[in-house]
Formats: C-alpha cells, sequence, structure tokens
C-alpha cells in the first residue's frame, strides 16, 4: 500500500484547485488498485480522510520554511528602457520588472540590461512580480509566485513567457495580450497621423477597451473554471477588473478605511484614487514640467488618521518616495524625519537610506566632478564656479542644442536674466550637447555665446552631479544657495512665477559675513 506524507502533499499541491485535481488522480489510482468501486462504504472512507487530511494542508499553505527561495532565470531578455514611436516622439522607463513581496507596498527593481541573469529571492511568503513590455502598445503581466519555486522567462519577440518548475502556467496573459493587443497609445498615433484623437477617437478606444475587458473576464473564467488557473492568479488578473466597480462604488473614506493586500498593484491604485477624490493635488512648476504637489499631499497623508493603518503608511510612503525622486534635498529631510515618527514600517524607513543615500549626506562628494568648457575652450569644474560664486544665489539651465522644449524657454530665460542681472545672483548655462559644433551655433542663435556662464559639459552624464539628480530629462534648472548649498536640485522654468518666488527667498536669506 502506497504511504502518503502530509508534509509532502501540503508542498507539492499549494492551492485548493490542484488539491482538487490530486484528490481526484489519487481517488482514481485507490480505486484501480484496491477494486474500491464495488465498495461504496470504504470509498465514502477514502474520501472522508483525503478531505480531512487535504484541508489540513490548506491552513497551511503560504507557510514556508527560513531558508526558502523564489529562483528567477532570465534568458536572452528582450527589454529596453527607451520605447521610440518615431523620431522625436519617445517613452523612458528603466523600471520594467519589479516585485513586491506579498502584503508589501514597496516595489524591488530588477535590473535586467539585456543579459542573461539569474536573482535569487529569499523570501517565506510569495511575491506579487510584475512585468512591462511592449506589443502595439505597453502591456504588463501581474505574476503570483511560490516560494520554493524556480522561474524562467523567455521570450519572443518582446513577449516573455514563462516555465516554473512546480509546472503552473503563468503564460496566460502574454497569451491574451498577443491576441487581443491594446492599440490606443497616444503617442504612436500622433507620430502616424500629426494630430491628436479627436473626441469621436477617443469615444471609440474607450468602447473597444471595454469590449476588450469583458473578453479578458470570460477568458481567465473559464481558465478557472476548467481548473487551469490557481485561484491567487486567477484573483491577480482580474482583480482591478472585478473589483474597480464594486469597490469604487463605495464612499472614498470607506475605500480607506478596508483592508487590502497592498502587494497586488490594484489596491495601491485604488487606495491613491480614493485619497485624490478627497484630496484633489495640488500641482507645482518644476523644470521639465508640471508636478503634483507631493509636499502638499504628504502632510494630508500624515493627518489623516482616521483611516487604515496599511493604507496611511502607503500613502506617506507614496509621497515621500516621489519627493525624493522629483522634489528638493530640503523638502525630502523634513518629510522623512515626520515619517519616521510616523511610520511603523521600519523596513519602509530603512528603504529611503538604502535607495537615497545621497539625500543624506551633508555635501555631495565630487569624486567625479562636472568639467566645463566655455566658448574659449577654457576649462573649468562646477565646483570651481560654485565656489567662485560664493555670497551669490546661482541659477542653472541644464539644456541641449536638440532639446526643443529646452529651447523655447530661452527667450523667458533670458527676460528672468536680465529682470535679476542687477542683484545678487548668477545665470549658469550647461548644455550636455555631444557635438561641439552645434552647441556652438546654437549658442549663438540664443544669444548665450557672449555670457561668461555659458558652458558645455564634457562628461556628462558620468559626473556626479548627474548620477545625484538622477537627471534623465531636459530642461532642468537648480538653484545653490549663497553658502554654496545646493537647496532646489528641480526648480521651477523661468517663464513662471513660482521661480521669482523662489529666487526672492534665497535672495532675501540673511547668511554670516564670509571672509
Amino acid at each position: 500500500m502506497y504511504i502518503f506524507e502530509k508534509s509532502t502533499i501540503c508542498e507539492e499541491y499549494q492551492t485548493f484547485t490542484q488539491y482538487r485535481v490530486a484528490l481526484n488522480d489519487f481517488i482514481t489510482s485507490i480505486k484501480n488498485f484496491t477494486g474500491i468501486n464495488s465498495n461504496k462504504k470504504m470509498k465514502k472512507t477514502f474520501i472522508l480522510f483525503l478531505s480531512i487530511l487535504i484541508l489540513s494542508c490548506n491552513k497551511k499553505e503560504n507557510t514556508y520554511d527560513k531558508n526558502s527561495f523564489i529562483t528567477i532565470i532570465f534568458k536572452n531578455p528582450q527589454i529596453n528602457d527607451t520605447t521610440f514611436f518615431g523620431k522625436n516622439n519617445y517613452s523612458l522607463d528603466d523600471n520594467k520588472v519589479y516585485y513586491r513581496f506579498e502584503n508589501d507596498f514597496i516595489n524591488n527593481k530588477i535590473n535586467i540590461n539585456n543579459t542573461s541573469k539569474t536573482f535569487k529571492i529569499k523570501t517565506t511568503k510569495p511575491i506579487y512580480l510584475y512585468h512591462k513590455y511592449f506589443i502595439k502598445d505597453f502591456c504588463i503581466n501581474s505574476y503570483y509566485f511560490y516560494p520554493n519555486d524556480t522561474i524562467i522567462f523567455e521570450y519572443k519577440n518582446s513577449a516573455p513567457f514563462v516555465k516554473s518548475s512546480k509546472n503552473y502556467n503563468y503564460n496566460f496573459n502574454t497569451a491574451f495580450n498577443l491576441k487581443h493587443p491594446l492599440d490606443f497609445n497616444d503617442l504612436i498615433f500622433f507620430e502616424k497621423h500629426k494630430r491628436f484623437k479627436n473626441f469621436k477617437e477617443l469615444e471609440n478606444d474607450s468602447n473597444e477597451r471595454n469590449k476588450r475587458d469583458l473578453k479578458q473576464i470570460i477568458f481567465f473564467d473559464s481558465l478557472y473554471n476548467k481548473e487551469l488557473l490557481d485561484e491567487k492568479n486567477y484573483e491577480l488578473s482580474l482583480s482591478y477588473l472585478k473589483n474597480k466597480e464594486s469597490i469604487l462604488s463605495l464612499a472614498p473614506i470607506d475605500i480607506l478605511k478596508q483592508s487590502y493586500d497592498l502587494g497586488n498593484e490594484t489596491y495601491t491604485y485604488i487606495v491613491n484614487n480614493a485619497f485624490e477624490e478627497i484630496f484633489r493635488p495640488k500641482f507645482i512648476d518644476i523644470s521639465d514640467g508640471r508636478m503634483t504637489d507631493f509636499k502638499d499631499q504628504f502632510r494630508k497623508a500624515v493627518n489623516l488618521k482616521e483611516i487604515n493603518t496599511d493604507n496611511r503608511e502607503y500613502l506617506m510612503f507614496h509621497s515621500l518616495e516621489n519627493i525624493a525622486i522629483k522634489g528638493s534635498k530640503e523638502e525630502f529631510l523634513s518629510c522623512y524625519f515626520t515619517y519616521k515618527t510616523e511610520s511603523k514600517n521600519s523596513y519602509a524607513i530603512r528603504y529611503f537610506k538604502t535607495k537615497f543615500p545621497k539625500l543624506f549626506k551633508s555635501t555631495i562628494v565630487n569624486k567625479n566632478d562636472d568639467i566645463l568648457i566655455n566658448g574659449e575652450n577654457n576649462k573649468k569644474t562646477l565646483t570651481q564656479i560654485i565656489e567662485s560664486c560664493k555670497g551669490k544665489v546661482i541659477y542653472i539651465d541644464f539644456w541641449a542644442s536638440w532639446c526643443a522644449p529646452c529651447r523655447v524657454l530661452m527667450p523667458s530665460s533670458k527676460i528672468l536674466y536680465e529682470e535679476y542681472k542687477n542683484k545678487n545672483i548668477e545665470f549658469i548655462y550647461i548644455s550636455i550637447d555631444s557635438d561641439l559644433k552645434k552647441w556652438s551655433i546654437a549658442s549663438k542663435k540664443e544669444n548665450l555665446i557672449s555670457l561668461k556662464n555659458n558652458f558645455l559639459s564634457l562628461n556628462y552624464p558620468k559626473a556626479n552631479i548627474y548620477q545625484d539628480l538622477t537627471m534623465k530629462t531636459i530642461p532642468r534648472f537648480i538653484i545653490y544657495d549663497k553658502k554654496g548649498k545646493l537647496v532646489n536640485s528641480n526648480a521651477p522654468k523661468p517663464d513662471s512665477k513660482a521661480i521669482r518666488d523662489e529666487l526672492d527667498k534665497y535672495l532675501n536669506q540673511k547668511i554670516p559675513a564670509l571672509r
């Protein structure tokens, strides 16, 4: 007679759907082995025994020992951080593959760089992994991976396909997206037709999306009913489509009072959406456009204490992370110390020091200074220039000859320069052009060539300052105060009222007399 250990069954069959399949297979084997088909009483006894055994296993479905791993192998990945829709239209996203632990809202980025790699994630609980890719439009696959499994990603025409050592099928999202590709991208449409979509075309897009959503629900419902998809991956695949109507029909404050598994991105989206329904975001001007005033949103999240604790933690974290990425160092540090007091999530607190260590340093150490050249081929470093301007406010404009938004702002920059040139302020223009001749021609056209502080960077993007600023787009503007301290790493544009308020603030700042 065959002997089955409970631990073996629990490890082998980790979802209730699999338990049912295993149960049916096992009963068939017992019937064939013992001739039990003719003995109904004995058959019921076996079924009862196995049901109790399997249900007891099910209670420990997500318990794994401390040495558990999820191994993820990427074979010849085809992942690009930049998607081009034409010569001048592109989208930059270097966060294409990332994961969250179950019940944890922090994204853990996986760096692949299009070379075969193996990652081992030590964990006692499952993870949610998110993989972005491009077919006709952007797609994202969501996976729920279990510990003690080895996952292999392979690619065909940039689409990911997964193999699991436990033989789970994780390829249904890719299959559906290949059969029903999204085709609603505005940038692609603009590049093709040289215009934006009209109201009728946007309405058609909405109708087509609704039809596609219905097909997706029918597709995954069918897989689940046929026991081809485990419960967790079924819920994950449809969590937004199935939850958006029922959850979003609630009052925003009631949504925020409920508990969710925030490892599932759907729920962080819903929580954030409800928060913004209550507190409509304000917008502020920054170098490369406008952004949400995340400092204001952070304060509102801190004061919203009547909601679910995990949701409040996420909302504070979300705003603080955006301040770290796009705000100034001063803003970040003031909010971070509040977060340390309010947060109960020690991992999230440590996360900021791990991911943004330079925000906690009192000064930026220029091991690799920005080397600049002027129109007369004289070289200086940015540190030397800042040192020579001590006692003055410094406003730096990062631009390039090929950057249309930069060139559009130049007239406003010259107006700002004329307005403040007799005040205690220095305007510095730094081009990141790779072509000296093009920089020189553009400088003449923009009437910068005669200015003493018109420079070309010789070591963009390797210089530390570009890493410190995480500078991925231009135009970009930054401000140093009279002491030579970087006080705004993403300052307002020269055509905004906000920049005048910002410059006046630092011009009026009192500092000890310089010797």
